[in-house]
């Protein structure tokens, strides 16, 4: 398989999941969140692992840990300030 493939593929399942998961719970009367980590946690490693973690999914949750801290840094410092 080609590699750009292999890797977006991954990331496809994660957000077609997630929104039909999402839908799913707001017909249920219930926040779209709630259905979007649910199969989050159900789709991913932690259960039934049908999306493991790539090398690609490992540079992107890298790179979002760095940007969450980057801004969580700059709203507390507007907070002190």
């Amino acid at each position: 398989m080609h590699h750009a493939v292999e890797a977006l593929l991954p990331i496809a399942a994660i957000l077609i999941a997630a929104k039909v998961a999402g839908a799913l719970s707001q017909r249920a009367g219930l926040p779209s969140v709630f259905g979007e980590l649910l199969v989050g946690l159900l789709i991913g490693p932690s259960w039934l692992g049908w999306v493991a973690p790539t090398e690609t999914l490992s540079i992107l949750a890298e790179r979002s840990e760095e940007h969450t801290s980057e801004l969580q840094s700059r709203v507390d410092i507007s907070y002190a300030v």
